[in-house]
């Protein structure tokens, strides 16, 4: 008796035994990374929704791989000036820019489609649409910039462009009668009947207060930062969202991290992008109540003047960026993308 209850502890001993060996090697292994140290630049300061989002992503990176990777960021232009980031980060000369759409869009065709949306969760979820969830237009989107020596990773939506001005305008009319200069002047300008001139933004300020520009168009980050509202006494808002700070990463560096590496640096993306999101709705709440302190009128484009815009803005960049795309020998990916583009946004567009 006493050797079957001895049989049947050590059954029930082993049995136990092989249970918890079953659990404990269901339980995913942590992941492994390697010492690494990526040097990033940033050409805004650190306190500003591009600075911040960076800061997220590098503190992510390191909290996740428990320090074995480690971020250097330089801000401010430090390391290089905006324009060129693209080119140091190409040549490997930097691991990884936050990039706007300007350097973007001038060797991409693809980033010269508006991510327009009405609000930033729109604007991030159709970026996301076409350069993450669809397969088709989120692989032709990466072979082109690899093609260019970057991997990218998607940014988010910056929300509406805002057109602060000296005298009072309502509608794309109304810009017809006004001087108006930008840092980026768009083609779809010229189509509304707007007299333009490109100039930095650092000199805009400037033109405004000589009075050589009446209006601009800038980013809300921009025009905060830049005081326009302290010239400006008129806001308009309401079109021209735009893709923002997509994260361009050196293609050899890219493909020398491991795959645990690489998906802790999309995670770390994702995770910026979510904060970003939310720092840019937090600034548009403070921006709202600085317009409003400063006695500016804010006002919002018609739905007509929206529809024109969008209309002319979209097939005027189609135009434009076709003839990049079929320089570089990817008209039929650059149209499989703009005809989605046009799907998710409603946007008629008259293919070539």
């Amino acid at each position: 008796m006493k050797t079957w209850k001895k049989l049947i502890a050590v059954c029930l001993s082993m049995m136990l035994f092989v249970m918890m060996a079953s659990v404990a090697s269901a339980e995913p292994a942590e992941a492994e990374y390697n010492d690494i140290t990526i040097y990033i630049a940033n050409y805004s300061q650190p306190t500003s929704t591009y600075g911040m989002r960076v800061a997220d992503f590098a503190s992510y990176l390191e909290e996740h791989s428990n320090g074995a990777i480690k971020c250097q960021v330089y801000y401010n232009e430090e390391f290089c000036g905006g324009r060129e980031e693209l080119d140091y980060v190409r040549d490997g000369a930097i691991d990884l820019v936050c990039s706007t759409i300007g350097p973007i869009s001038k060797i991409i065709p693809y980033f010269g489609i508006d991510f327009d949306g009405d609000g930033y969760e729109e604007s991030v979820d159709l970026e996301y649409k076409l350069m993450v969830e669809n397969p088709e237009t989120a692989e032709a989107v990466q072979r082109a910039c690899e093609a260019k020596g970057f991997h990218i990773l998607p940014g988010f939506g910056v929300g509406e462009s805002w057109y602060p001005s000296r005298i009072e305008i309502k509608s794309w009319d109304d810009f017809t009668k006004a001087n108006f200069g930008a840092e980026r002047i768009i083609n779809v300008y010229d189509k509304l009947g707007l007299h333009t001139q490109q100039l930095a933004m650092s000199d805009i300020y400037e033109s405004l207060s000589r009075g050589v520009v009446d209006a601009t168009a800038a980013a809300l980050p921009n025009v905060i930062a830049n005081r326009f509202y302290d010239l400006c006494p008129y806001m308009l808002t309401g079109v021209g969202g735009t893709i923002n700070c997509a994260m361009c990463i050196n293609l050899d560096f890219w493909n020398g991290l491991t795959e645990a590496e690489q998906n802790l640096l999309v995670e770390a993306n994702d995770y910026s992008v979510k904060n970003a999101t939310q720092n840019s709705k937090g600034l548009l709440e403070e921006a709202l109540k600085t317009f409003e302190e400063a006695g500016c009128t804010v006002t919002y484009f018609s739905e007509e003047d929206v529809d024109l815009y969008n209309a002319l803005n979209g097939q005027s960049n189609y135009d434009t960026f076709y003839e990049m795309a079929a320089q570089d020998g990817i008209a039929d990916d650059f149209d499989t993308f703009v005809k989605a583009w046009s799907e998710y946004t409603s946007i008629p567009i008259e293919f070539k």
